[in-house]
């Protein structure tokens, strides 16, 4: 029986930000401060003809043979053989390349297949679970949340259209700001601001002319080791039932709360 060879022949770099034009390059550097440059032969006078890499709107999948060698000047002196996918992939604006430095930007990639897929399931699959927690909001959860992401229009199916679309399209921003624990004191805080309950002034927080806090954060970590005046405020707003004062909401609390 045939064997039959489930290697991918060829390796592939994928342009994984948008460019205007083409965006390529003729050497690099590695962390040691080594030059490689890849050539294609000379020219009629003698001087090293540069191999062309490069990715542009139209082409922004460079391939490379699995065997596929190349020159390679080191150090403008050695001339040596190497892999065009190691060349490729040790770039280090290459994602993964062993010369990434800090600071410096990802522009392409090497595209592997079981792995993309796998990435791309999950984020399927936390897209979708932000997508569900979003419309499942309601009452209070759903004000606190329209709040925290900016949202101030006051019909509830139109908050819950746009969070659904933030989670939609940016899972992340969604799920940091339904996770936070601190989620129903920001909104509480943020609300009173909004009603000149409280008030904001170079910064800091004021609660009938006491500084509660420099900042949100400190007036948050005030208000919640101060659960009274939690409730004192809420109670002038009516934003968020007294029960749920204590702690951000989850739905173990429900049963202990009765």
């Amino acid at each position: 029986m045939k064997t039959i060879n489930q290697t991918p022949e060829k390796v592939k770099f994928a342009l994984i930000i948008p460019i205007p034009g083409t965006w390529g390059f003729t050497s690099y550097r590695d962390l040691s401060g080594n030059s490689y440059r890849a050539i294609s032969g000379k020219t009629g006078n003698g001087q090293y003809r540069n191999y062309e890499l490069y990715w542009s709107t139209g082409l922004r999948i460079h391939e490379a043979r699995r065997d596929q060698k190349i020159s390679v000047i080191k150090n403008d002196t050695e001339e040596i053989r190497m892999l065009l996918s190691d060349y490729l992939g040790n770039h280090p604006s290459c994602e993964g390349s062993p010369n990434f430095e800090i600071g410096g930007s990802v522009i392409f990639k090497k595209l592997d297949p079981v792995k993309d897929a796998g990435l791309e399931l999950s984020r399927r699959q936390r897209k979708n679970d932000a997508m569900s927690a979003a419309f499942k909001l309601e009452g209070a959860e759903l004000d606190e949340m329209a709040i925290l992401l900016g949202i101030f229009n006051d019909n509830p199916t139109v908050k819950s259209n746009m969070i659904g679309e933030i989670a939609d399209k940016d899972p992340e921003r969604f799920f940091s700001v339904y996770e936070s624990p601190d989620r129903q004191t920001r909104a509480l805080i943020r609300k009173a601001i909004t009603l000149n309950k409280l008030q904001e002034v170079g910064g800091s927080i004021f609660w009938a002319g006491e500084a509660i806090g420099g900042n949100e954060d400190q007036a948050v970590a005030y208000l919640i080791s101060n659960p009274e005046r939690q409730k004192a405020l809420n109670a002038a707003i009516g934003f968020v039932p007294q029960e749920s004062i204590t702690g951000p909401k989850k739905k173990a609390d429900k049963s202990i709360m009765g």
